[in-house]
C-alpha cells in the first residue's frame, strides 16, 4: 500500500509524571511539544500546520539567529580562584613550597605529614575550598553542556527519585546552583575521607592525628587546581562536539590520578607498601562498583533496562 500523510505529535503541551531534564526547571514536568500551549494559546507551529492542512500559503517566519547563553559565572569564579591561588603561591613561601612538593615530590610530602610535619590549618582549609570550587566548575560545565541530552535524561529518570532529579535539573540549567551543590559535595568528600582515614587507622593500629588525616584528604586532590584555567572556558570548548570526548577523557584521567594519589598518601601514613595499597584500593573500588550494580540489578532489573535501552531507545536518539 502506498500511503502518504502527516501526523502531529501532540496538539497541546501536556504534563508528565516525571520531571524532564531538557526542559527549563521552572516547569520541568511540562512537555512543550504541542502546537498550542498548555492553556491552549496558539504557537507559530499552529499557524503553520493550519496552513498546510488547508493548502494555504505559509507565512514567512522570522528565523533569527540563535545565540547560546554564555554562563559568565564560570569565568568570574575562575578568575577569582586564579587570583586567590596566585596570592597564596606568591605571597607565602611555605605554601608555595608545600604545593610544589605535594605535586612533584608527593612521597616525601606525605611522609612529612606522617612524621607530624604540621601544615597551617588556614592554608589547608583554603586549599580545600579552592579545590572544591574548581571541581564544581568542571562538573557543572559538563552537566550544563548535557542538559538537553535525552540519553542522560533517561538514565537520571531510572536512577534518581523525582525530588533529587529536580535538583539535578536545576543544577544543569543554573551554573550557580550547580557550583554551590557540587562544592558542597566535594567538601563533604574531604570530611568523609578524613573520617574514613581515621577509622581505617584504628583497624591498621596506626596512631594518626585528625588534622593529618584531613591534610592527606585535601592535599592528595591538589592536581585539580590545574583545571582552574580550563574551567573558565570549558563551557565554550564543549560546544564543539569534537572536543567533548577529549575533555571527558581528561576528567577521567585526572580523577584516576587523584584516586591513586589518595591511596599513595594513605599507604605512606599507614606504613604500607604502596603497590599493595594500590591493589587494595582497586579491589575495593571494583567491589563497590559491583555491589552497586548488583543492588540496582536486584531491585530494579538494571540488566534488562540496559538491554531495552540499547536496543529500543538509543538507536532512535539523534
Amino acid at each position: 500500500m502506498n500511503l502518504a500523510g502527516s501526523m502531529v505529535f501532540a496538539f497541546n503541551d501536556f504534563n508528565s509524571d516525571r520531571p524532564i531534564m531538557h526542559i527549563k526547571p521552572t516547569t520541568p514536568t511540562v512537555h512543550t511539544t504541542g502546537i498550542v500551549e498548555l492553556d491552549r494559546g496558539k504557537k507559530s507551529a499552529y499557524d503553520v500546520v493550519h496552513s498546510i492542512y488547508h493548502d494555504q500559503k505559509i507565512s514567512a517566519l522570522p528565523i533569527g539567529n540563535y545565540v547560546p547563553v554564555s554562563p559568565y559565572a564560570y569565568v568570574i569564579i575562575g578568575l577569582t580562584l586564579l587570583i586567590i591561588a596566585a596570592w597564596l603561591v606568591n605571597g607565602n613561601r611555605r605554601f608555595r613550597e608545600s604545593t610544589r612538593r605535594a605535586i612533584f615530590n608527593s612521597y616525601n610530602f606525605f611522609a612529612d605529614i606522617r612524621d607530624q610535619f604540621t601544615l597551617p590549618l588556614f592554608h589547608t582549609t583554603l586549599t580545600a575550598f579552592i579545590i572544591a570550587i574548581t571541581f564544581s566548575v568542571i562538573f557543572s560545565s559538563i552537566l550544563h553542556h548535557f542538559k538537553t541530552s535525552v540519553v542522560l535524561d533517561y538514565f537520571f529518570s531510572y536512577l534518581l527519585s523525582d525530588g533529587f532529579k529536580r535538583i539535578v535539573i536545576a543544577m544543569s540549567w543554573n551554573p550557580m546552583i550547580g557550583v554551590g551543590y557540587l562544592s558542597g559535595v566535594m567538601v563533604g568528600w574531604f570530611l568523609g575521607l578524613t573520617v574514613l582515614i581515621q577509622l581505617l587507622a584504628l583497624m591498621a593500629r596506626v596512631k594518626i592525628r585528625l588534622f593529618h588525616s584531613y591534610s592527606i584528604a585535601v592535599w592528595t586532590a591538589l592536581p585539580w587546581l590545574f583545571f582552574i584555567p580550563v574551567g573558565m572556558i570549558l563551557y565554550r570548548v564543549l560546544e564543539s562536539d569534537a572536543y567533548v570526548p577529549w575533555i571527558l577523557s581528561m576528567v577521567v584521567l585526572m580523577s584516576a590520578w587523584v584516586y591513586f594519589r589518595t591511596l599513595k598518601g594513605i599507604s605512606v601514613i599507614y606504613h604500607i607498601y604502596t603497590p599493595k595499597m594500590y591493589m587494595i584500593g582497586v579491589t575495593m573500588l571494583l567491589i563497590i562498583i559491583g555491589g552497586v550494580y548488583a543492588y540496582f540489578d536486584y531491585m530494579y532489573s538494571l540488566s534488562l533496562y540496559l538491554e531495552y535501552f540499547t536496543t529500543h531507545i538509543l538507536p532512535f536518539v539523534n
